[in-house]
């Protein structure tokens, strides 16, 4: 996964505890941010929303601010003209 990439992970996950979100974040090969939360469990973004979306917020806003311009793999759909049946 070449993308920047946070890693939140919870004090008292017993599935994925602490250590094992030590070596996910080491070996990701754009790591960000290694975020603990203090209390919460193996349901991150259930039992601590604000801090999962704010850093997914500031990921966004660092990383994909720019316009999106269409590759030439991409190719573009037209959309029918206003007020016509497409056919």
């Amino acid at each position: 996964m070449d993308v920047p990439t946070s890693v939140l992970y919870g004090t008292r996950d017993r599935m994925t505890p602490p250590p094992h979100a030590h070596r996910l974040h080491a070996a990701l090969p754009r790591p960000e941010r290694l975020i603990e939360l203090p209390s919460i469990g193996h349901m991150s973004p259930v039992e601590s929303p604000d801090a999962v979306a704010a850093e997914i917020r500031r990921l966004v806003a660092d990383h994909l601010t720019a316009p999106h311009r269409p590759t030439a793999a991409a190719p573009t759909r037209k959309r029918p003209e206003q007020g016509r049946a497409a056919r």
